[in-house]
């Protein structure tokens, strides 16, 4: 049986891709000190949906099921400690988190939350939200999240650190809830690895950073192009789903690679003080919470003079717009003649692809050595 379980619950954009990528990359390292990180990426995924009550047609309620089953008895039968981290976790409910918890058999459970600063979260969950097929303004989603609107309550659910902690931890003693807080945008991204992996009991220069994917950011320019492309499809009707061409091939592998994209993107002076009240209030109700803290409360507080007061995207200058996107539709031709040209065959893979078939590959192998290891 093990030993411990760490839920790593999120939040996003505080790094989790990268805290995953090093994770699952380093799958056997962890094992030799201790640390199972049992079944598979897609296991820790619909662990969520089991979680939170989530499927579809093509996810059914009976499948995420027995995958959550599986992925339980894979906990404990292990003797190690056990990780589980997927930053969907973080939404569910108390009632949802505390089922989830005793359905772990009584284990010794503690509960991770990455924690990132305001100024940083806000234009990076707007701009996840367009890659998922969002159309709106970032001065309208600002506007939702100040005002706490009914078309915020998802970046709340996800982002309110204090309510994420509340609902995870309700049943657990304060010192089992773990903040990491991520380190400012100068700092390398060891640090964060460092603190995280402090909490799991995990010698952090054990393991190779290099294989660790990272959920990259696009300019301001592309992020624009890209809610204007989510306009068209809208109107046509177009149901946004295919997440491999539009978020995998469009955003991350096109967009996002531009080397000319300027790296942030500026919110409104209007909101700073906002912010900075938001911030000071959030750290204080987690210092009198008694939680552990990770690194340093300070992290999240935004600098004096955070990314604010420059052109927001809706001001993208048209001419940007149009060189931006005949860039891109030159550069999806060349994904396009790439795909026809290996026509399913393993030669000829983009470095992406073969990323993505190593990583099946390792987990695979995880997969099998966690059914044959108690």
């Amino acid at each position: 049986m093990a030993q411990r379980v760490f839920l790593h619950v999120g939040c996003p954009k505080t790094g989790t891709s990268f805290l995953q990528g090093v994770v699952w990359s380093n799958r056997a390292a962890l094992r030799q000190q201790g640390l199972a990180v049992p079944a598979s990426m897609r296991h820790h995924y619909r662990a969520t949906l089991f979680i939170r009550q989530v499927w579809s047609k093509r996810s059914t309620g009976a499948a995420i099921a027995a995958d959550w089953e599986h992925l339980v008895s894979l906990v404990r039968r292990s003797n190690k400690d056990v990780l589980i981290t997927h930053e969907l976790l973080g939404p569910a409910s108390a009632a949802q988190a505390s089922l989830a918890i005793e359905t772990l058999g009584g284990l010794e459970t503690h509960v991770i939350i990455t924690a990132r600063d305001m100024a940083r979260q806000l234009p990076a969950s707007w701009q996840q939200g367009v890659k998922h097929g969002g159309t709106r303004h970032l001065q309208d989603f600002l506007h939702e999240v100040v005002e706490r609107g009914p078309n915020a309550r998802w970046f709340w659910r996800a982002q309110d650190l204090v309510d994420v902690a509340r609902r995870w931890g309700g049943s657990l003693p304060a010192g089992n809830v773990h903040f990491v807080t991520v380190p400012p945008k100068a700092a390398d991204s060891a640090v964060l690895w460092s603190r995280f992996a402090s909490v799991i009991d995990i010698d952090p220069d054990t393991v190779d950073l290099d294989q660790a994917r990272r959920n990259e950011s696009l300019g301001r320019v592309e992020v624009e192009l890209l809610r204007q492309i989510n306009e068209v499809r809208v109107k046509r009707s177009e149901v946004i789903t295919d997440q491999r061409w539009f978020k995998d091939t469009l955003a991350k592998q096109i967009l996002a690679q531009r080397t000319e994209a300027v790296k942030g993107i500026s919110l409104p002076e209007t909101i700073h003080e906002w912010i900075r009240q938001t911030s000071h209030d959030t750290v204080d109700a987690i210092s009198q919470q008694g939680y552990d803290v990770v690194g340093d409360l300070a992290d999240l507080i935004p600098s004096e003079q955070p990314n604010t007061g420059g052109p927001g995207p809706a001001k993208t200058d048209p001419s940007d717009l149009l060189l931006t996107a005949e860039e891109t539709i030159v550069d999806l031709m060349d994904v396009h003649r790439r795909a026809v040209k290996d026509n399913n065959r393993l030669t000829g893979l983009t470095e992406s692809q073969q990323r993505t078939i190593e990583r099946l590959r390792r987990e695979l192998e995880g997969e099998r050595a966690d059914t044959a290891a108690p």
